[in-house]
């Protein structure tokens, strides 16, 4: 297991063990850390109590072997686990509600250090579609950035084969060991090789239906951004626009001809506010992208002490923003835009700071793009 953390073998092991147990999801998971202080203490506590119920579903640990024998498994492969205290476990992510507390990774882990982008969008995409990908990921990678998506067919299967050679990461629903689809097995070696493959399940586990949005929530909370290329109203990437936007990151669509079912769900989300984009510099002047890696030092640690002198300027930064906007808003909605212009900041940098506010408690975001102080 990884060891560039601040918690000792035993804790790791004992959250590995805890959030593998039977019935103890994420909210539960860190419920339990906070009540008892440590993964260690609660895993004592809860083998005290072997008919402890949580809303009448009863918690059976897994066991020190089914454990050992998981890490093995995934050492075996090549792959390694994040804990979400360790220095390489992305700081985006880390942002959002409920961070999965372990993250299976095998591949090139410092792509997780560098900007990103997630491109997502139908399994049955039109030709027009996979042309459109192929050609905006080629320049979005040209510019520096990592594409994230999904490893199905269709439109993420072009995002990464069209990054691949600059950077692209799959975030799969199944375990590390899981290729779904199995069409995609030479290419998901390849992402192995030259790339990242991210799982949250336990290795062995086989895809299901609810684990494709759980999926998708960590491909919209690594990046800043997600692009939906081409997608009908039932099509699952607009649950990732979903929890990109619930995340407070910026949602992109392609238009569609109204006709044309495979652009019904883009076109939707169009009229619900996502941002409209034709080409791939339309994305780079939303996000004011004149700085490849700017978040790059932001990504290490969240303590001045251990920041480079560089990042703690950054990080400090950062607070002097928060100051700004606390003083500039009321408990009448503010536009982020509004504060942008006012305050000449970019879109990523200020998407961080009321992303950490609203974490804090401070203000309040609303699903119009504005903000408000709590109440």
């Amino acid at each position: 297991m990884n060891n560039q953390s601040r918690i000792s073998k035993e804790e790791r092991l004992a959250c590995l063990r805890l959030i593998r147990s039977d019935n103890i999801g994420i909210k539960t998971f860190y419920t339990f850390l906070k009540y008892y202080g440590s993964a260690v203490t609660a895993i004592k506590r809860i083998s005290e109590l072997p008919s402890l119920n949580l809303k009448t579903r009863k918690i059976t640990l897994a066991s020190e072997n089914d454990i050992q024998q998981e890490l093995e498994q995934t050492e075996k492969l090549g792959a390694q686990f994040l804990h979400y205290k360790d220095q390489d476990y992305p700081y985006l992510l880390k942002l959002t509600a409920d961070p999965p507390p372990f993250l299976t990774i095998r591949g090139k882990k410092e792509l997780l250090q560098r900007d990103s982008i997630a491109i997502v969008g139908s399994r049955n995409a039109s030709t027009n579609g996979l042309n459109f990908t192929h050609k905006i990921v080629k320049e979005l990678s040209q510019a520096d950035l990592v594409i994230v998506s999904g490893l199905a067919r269709g439109i993420d299967t072009a995002a990464h084969k069209s990054s691949i050679v600059n950077g692209t990461i799959a975030v799969i629903a199944g375990g590390i060991d899981n290729i779904y689809p199995p069409e995609n097995k030479k290419l998901f070696e390849e992402i192995a090789e030259n790339g990242l493959i991210i799982a949250e399940n336990p290795y062995g586990t086989p895809p299901t239906a609810k684990s494709f949005p759980q999926r998708n929530r960590i491909i919209s909370g690594l990046c800043m951004s997600t692009v939906i290329m081409e997608a009908n109203l039932k099509s699952g990437s607009l649950i990732t626009a979903r929890f990109a936007a619930e995340q407070g990151r910026n949602v992109f669509a392609v238009p569609g001809f109204p006709l044309d079912y495979r652009y019904s769900g883009t076109n939707h989300l169009l009229k619900q506010g996502a941002i409209l984009i034709e080409s791939a510099e339309d994305i780079l002047e939303c996000l004011n992208y004149n700085r490849p890696k700017q978040l790059d030092l932001l990504n290490t640690e969240t303590t001045d002490k251990d920041l480079p002198e560089e990042a703690c300027e950054i990080k400090q930064g950062i607070d002097q923003i928060q100051d700004l906007i606390l003083s500039s808003i009321g408990f009448s909605p503010t536009t982020i835009d509004d504060l942008m212009i006012r305050h000449n900041l970019s879109v990523d940098i200020i998407q961080i700071a009321i992303l950490e506010l609203e974490l804090e408690g401070k203000i309040i975001k609303s699903s119009h793009n504005t903000i408000t102080l709590m109440s």
